[in-house]
């Protein structure tokens, strides 16, 4: 079967993009029946994917909606789930620039919240299954787009190509959930994960087909020679490529229990070449007059939807597999009613116990490292607290940051969950208590061999592999041994490992509002890729190890023997030598836990209890220097009304008086407020009030200038948004709006500086104006057009 001669048949060309609204389309082979597909890896993939190429033949904005719909459909019914009958489908699961949904919460009482991008269809489809990182490995949530809290952005989308897909922004304002699609992981753990992709290619196909129909049309009768040769060359790839996807979809249907993944690599690796080939030949075989027409929207609708292949990234991942003849991960096609392999592994990989094998090498890390350059974590942070699961995680992951710690003259403290008895599943009472035994004295074996022998050492005796179940538990145990910290080390709540995501829960639930908290993963180096959307780069942070330290974390690692001998079966040991490689890199890597809620009133009432200055504000050099800039960056010598939330002691609010009619300033706590009413009293025009963003009546309409200095990262991404709306609608146009915060990260704060501001300046609503990156500081000045 050939994927484009049934595409001609399925449902060919009807006319350039712009003839009907993409998402009209859709609705009407909704309603056609005709986006009912043959489900993939069921004898009729190949028939699938000549749908999706005739489709996008037509239109790659309304393939891209169809292909998104039908995905969205299979991959609830391989979940064993149904779509809700007769509406229209997507699947938003993109993570870019540190975007993406986000789940917190537990079974039954989840919320969903963050910035989704490049969700095509948003103002038209009724239903998206939205992938979310979460506890334990990303999950997929069948959305109702009807509800409240979903945002769109409509002026999100400001290129040319793919426009009629409707492609916008969408903000999820904690959504609360009770039911998920599938088990953590799913999206991506499921072979139709891969099988899907290669139906992508099979739209690009049609889009490539698409393109070359038009040119056949133009060339009729009066082609020359180069014409001809490029067309020629043009029908042979269109032809490579649809043998390839057919001889892939025969695969797939031939052993429906494999992911498939190299040969769905290779379809994709070698569609976007052709496309390419068509984006580079095309124009220059039809000409300008061609390129004023409909063919140059063709053109600009495929360049950016094949931008979906990772290019050089995806064909260097394609490149490891020819090298090494397998792909890791990549299922048998032999399993046994259990659905296990002649190794007796499940579909994930996983043995009888529960472990996976090593999936993930090292250098696939280290690449994503030296992309994402994680900056340095400061171990200047005084009273740490180490929250571990089991005796080794703190070792494995972080010996040398505590090293470094210790070093810059702070305490580290050690709280382990449980002893690690359960290490070895089919092990009997009394070998899982001595066990338990032996791991105590193991860890304090490692303390010593990092020079941390004097470490406080909290047990709290919970049952290993039953944290999930305790959690509650857990929680209230680590309250108090959190009270006094000034940062929590905790595991990531992504590591595929129920222990290790229960107890970073439960220390994130704990840890009080004061303390930073970060994460760090262990599992993840073998069982996840850097590519994973639960990866949370943008929050990501390292430790590089000098050679002393490496050295001591390495002897460290070799006191935990019961982890490293095989166990007494004889089936290999827990930490294997090519996990062990990932904790030998000398560098460790965390990750912020930010705080998903605005930081609380009454956290800046403590601080400024007692008439306390709390930043030094009326005496930092930092202080001073920072109201001298925000002035100097003021684009006009006078203002008439400017609003100054989150005002603190009145320092800022001298300097805005003295350069403007009138001054509204306004903070949370009372004793803010009243010590700036002290330093403004006899000055002519401020008003001084208590309000908190995004109150309305800390901006009064008909401001033209509004300062936020030091108090927009307070705020979570939703109320920052909110206070977005807030300025456009009470600045007067022309009215200008002042960011300016320290590049630090404050405990309380959800984000740090650069994605507080980038929130503002991705708004098309202000137009930059002023841009100054300070060593401490990040300052822009906006202007409402």
């Amino acid at each position: 079967m050939s994927l484009l001669s049934a595409s001609s048949g399925i449902g060919s060309r009807v006319g350039p993009p712009g003839g009907s609204r993409a998402a009209d389309r859709l609705a009407a082979l909704l309603r056609g029946g005709e986006l009912e597909l043959p489900p993939p890896g069921q004898g009729a993939t190949a028939v699938r994917w000549a749908r999706l190429a005739a489709w996008g033949r037509e239109s790659l904005p309304l393939a891209r909606l169809a292909e998104g719909h039908t995905d969205a459909v299979a991959i609830l019914r391989e979940a064993g789930a149904e779509p809700v009958p007769g509406v229209r489908y997507g699947v938003w699961a993109a993570r870019s620039g540190g975007t993406g949904a986000e789940l917190t919460g537990a079974a039954g009482a989840w919320v969903l919240r963050g910035r989704v991008r490049f969700c095509s269809g948003a103002p038209d489809l009724e239903r998206a299954l939205v992938v979310a990182a979460a506890p334990g490995g990303s999950r997929i949530v069948d959305l109702d787009l009807s509800r409240p809290g979903i945002r769109r952005h409509p002026d999100s989308w400001r290129v040319a190509g793919m426009r009629d897909s409707d492609t916008l922004d969408v903000d999820l304002d904690d959504l609360e959930l009770t039911d998920l699609v599938g088990e953590p992981g799913f999206y991506t753990e499921r072979p139709g994960f891969w099988w899907g992709g290669a139906g992508v290619a099979a739209v690009w196909l049609g889009g490539a087909a698409g393109i070359v129909d038009d040119l056949r049309e133009r060339l009729q009768g009066k082609a020359d020679p180069h014409q001809l040769a490029h067309l020629g060359a043009l029908h042979a790839g269109l032809e490579a490529v649809d043998a390839l996807l057919t001889r892939t979809a025969d695969a797939i249907d031939a052993d429906p229990k494999s992911s498939h993944r190299t040969a769905a690599w290779t379809a994709r690796a070698a569609a976007e070449q052709l496309c390419r080939s068509v984006l580079d030949i095309a124009p220059r075989v039809a000409g300008v007059a061609a390129l004023a027409g409909g063919l140059a929207d063709r053109l600009a609708d495929l360049g950016l939807y094949v931008r979906q292949h990772h290019g050089e990234r995806d064909l260097a991942a394609l490149g490891e597999t020819v090298l090494g003849g397998t792909v890791p991960g990549e299922a048998p096609a032999g399993r046994d009613s259990a659905g296990r392999d002649s190794a007796g592994r499940d579909s994930a990989g996983r043995d009888s116990a529960g472990r996976r094998p090593v999936t993930t090498a090292v250098n696939a890390w280290a690449e994503a490292l030296a992309t994402h350059a994680p900056p340095p974590l400061d171990p200047a942070v005084g009273h740490q607290v180490v929250v571990a699961a089991h005796p080794d995680d703190e070792t494995l992951a972080a010996a040398g940051f505590l090293r470094a710690v210790h070093a810059a003259g702070g305490t580290v403290e050690l709280v382990v969950a449980t002893d690690g008895e359960a290490a070895f599943p089919d092990a009997s009472p009394a070998d899982r208590a001595a066990l338990g035994r032996t791991r105590r004295a193991e860890l304090h074996a490692a303390l010593e061999a990092l020079g941390l022998g004097d470490t406080a050492v909290t047990w709290l005796g919970l049952p290993d592999s039953g944290l999930a179940d305790r959690e509650d538990e857990l929680t209230g145990a680590l309250a108090p041994l959190l009270r006094e910290a000034d940062a929590c080390l905790a595991p990531w709540t992504g590591d595929p490992h129920p222990d290790h995501a229960a107890a970073g829960r439960a220390a994130e639930r704990a840890a009080p509002v004061r303390a930073h908290r970060f994460a760090y993963p262990i599992w993840m180096w073998p069982w996840m890729g850097p590519d994973d959307p639960a990866v949370p780069w943008a929050t990501a942070c390292e430790h590089r190890l000098d050679e002393p330290a490496r050295r001591a974390k390495a002897a460290a690692i070799e006191r935990f023997a019961s982890q490293l001998s095989a166990a007494p079966d004889g089936s290999p040991p827990i930490l294997p030598p090519d996990v062990l490689a990932h904790f030998a890199t000398g560098r460790e890597l965390f990750f912020r836990v930010p705080r998903p809620d605005s930081a609380p009133a009454a956290r800046f009432a403590d601080l400024y209890a007692g008439g306390a200055d709390p930043w030094d504000t009326r005496t930092s050099w930092y202080e001073e220097r920072k109201r001298t800039v925000v002035a100097a960056c003021l684009p006009r010598p006078h203002y008439a009304h400017a609003a100054e939330p989150g005002c603190g002691l009145g320092g800022l609010t001298r300097v805005l008086a003295g350069r403007c009619t009138a001054v509204t300033a306004s903070d949370y706590t009372p004793a803010a407020v009243a010590a700036t009413r002290e330093v403004t009293s006899g000055i002519p025009g401020v008003a001084v009030l208590q309000a908190a963003l995004p109150d309305p009546r800390a901006v009064p309409d008909g401001v033209d200038l509004v300062v936020l200095s030091e108090v927009l990262y307070y705020l979570s991404p939703a109320d920052v948004d909110a206070v977005a709306d807030l300025l456009a609608r009470a600045l007067v146009p022309g009215g200008d709006v002042v960011l300016a915060h320290w590049r630090g990260w404050p405990a309380e704060a959800p984000q740090d500086a650069a994605a507080t501001h980038r929130r503002i300046l991705d708004d098309p609503r202000f137009d930059l104006l002023v841009e100054h990156v300070d060593e401490e500081f990040l300052l822009h000045v906006l202007r409402r057009p």
